[in-house]
């Protein structure tokens, strides 16, 4: 009998031990990247909305008034998931590096730098 309760006891531990490797999470790494702020609506160009009236970042102010900010690289737009982050509304439509963790396509920024 105390042999059986033992291995159960034992099988429980592995099982648990199994199930709880493929449930772990980690933190994504920060990384950096190169690219401009602008808004779901205009994108890469703001020529479309703006018809050449409003310089880029009026556009982007303008837009992220009913739109959400992005992150536009040379090869990808990215969603940005902390659209709260106060340094979104100081540098819109400028070359930027932007500091973050990429999480499910969304980027969650901890720093913006604008110096060259």
């Amino acid at each position: 009998m105390k042999l059986r309760l033992a291995f159960l006891g034992l099988t429980m531990v592995v099982v648990l031990i199994a199930a709880g490797r493929g449930t772990r999470s980690y933190a994504a790494a920060e990384q950096t990247w190169a690219g401009e702020l602008s808004d779901e609506t205009c994108g890469r160009s703001h020529l479309r909305m703006s018809q050449g009236l409003f310089s880029a970042p009026e556009c982007v102010l303008a837009c992220t008034e009913k739109v959400r900010f992005v992150f536009v690289t040379t090869d990808k737009i990215y969603q940005i998931a902390n659209q709260d982050f106060a340094g979104l509304k100081e540098h819109p439509g400028e070359p930027i590096k932007l500091t973050g963790e990429l999480m499910n396509d969304q980027i969650v920024v901890s720093k913006i730098d604008n110096s060259k």
